[in-house]
């Protein structure tokens, strides 16, 4: 909170909570409660990101963040503008690099005793 403004930076649910709306149910709560605090000196709850065609994926978003609002309230996109040119390089090489692990390590089987032995056919 600062002054007169809330924000919310995440939420999620998993999907038998989002089927009995508990997260909607959460968000109403604290808008009901920001409203009463400090005497109702809150007048501004934000909810973040919502999805547009600068970032599809966040698509999912808009049927929640957008039941309660009134209006959408379109901002500029972050960018990086590297000043390091060499040290941004470096941690976008890196970066690359812990994603490939991680889908080496999750393509891989743990051990040898956790793969699966084909099933033999006696005659």
């Amino acid at each position: 909170m600062s002054g007169s403004r809330a924000t919310r930076y995440y939420a999620a649910s998993a999907t038998a909570t989002m089927r009995r709306h508990v997260t909607d149910k959460l968000l109403y709560f604290e808008c009901c409660e920001l409203g009463r605090f400090r005497g109702g000196s809150v007048t501004s709850y934000d909810l973040m990101a919502i999805g547009s065609s600068l970032c599809p994926s966040l698509l999912g978003l808009n049927e929640f963040k957008t039941k309660f609002a009134r209006e959408v309230t379109h901002v500029a996109p972050d960018r990086d503008y590297p000043i390091r040119k060499a040290f941004y390089r470096s941690l976008v090489v890196a970066r690359k690099a812990v994603v490939r692990l991680r889908d080496l390590r999750r393509a891989r089987p743990a051990s040898r005793l956790e793969v699966a032995r084909p099933a033999v056919a006696h005659s």
